[in-house]
């Protein structure tokens, strides 16, 4: 009796592990190519560790925004290419009220969630309908569509155009 009662113990195990790992197959799938945004945070679509990592092409998937707008940092307008954050916030189930983006030199700036709507700032990974590097303000840019809304040129909102953003850390 004992012994079937082990096998039926370690069959369960066996299986909740396979339940586990097909709702994660759902979620947010694993990069296959270079990382370029990591989230942390409170999210339905992420793995245990409420980490999601995104390479360019699982960002692409997710949805494509083309805008033109001037900057404070730019000359003349700008055709920007990228993600929209509502759309990425949808995708990964996120649960926040603030967002704390993060660039490579490690700047921060918190950004209201309630930014992220339709015709909203996107995650651009292109400028001109060339890819950001680096050294031009990428892999990915925070951008606004600053000419569509009075609202989005303000000092206050320029901040939030964080440039070379590497993660975003989901806050409540």
């Amino acid at each position: 009796m004992q012994f079937i009662m082990n096998l039926i113990g370690k069959t369960l195990i066996i299986l909740g592990f396979g339940l586990a790992s097909v709702a994660f197959a759902d979620g947010v799938p694993s990069p296959v190519g270079a990382v370029i945004l990591t989230i942390k945070g409170q999210m339905t679509q992420a793995t245990p560790l409420e980490e999601a990592k995104f390479d360019l092409e699982s960002l692409q998937k997710i949805g494509v925004v083309t805008f033109t707008t001037t900057t404070p940092w730019t000359e003349g307008a700008q055709q920007f290419t990228g993600v929209p954050l509502n759309k990425l916030l949808i995708h990964i189930g996120a649960t926040a009220s603030r967002l704390r983006v993060t660039a490579i030199n490690e700047y921060q700036v918190e950004v209201p969630a309630s930014d992220a709507v339709d015709g909203g700032p996107i995650l651009a990974w292109a400028q001109n309908d060339n890819l950001l590097s680096v050294r031009e303000k990428g892999p990915l840019w925070l951008m606004y569509p600053f000419d569509t809304k009075e609202e989005y040129r303000t000092e206050e909102v320029h901040s939030r155009a964080v440039w070379q953003v590497e993660q975003i850390e989901l806050l409540p």
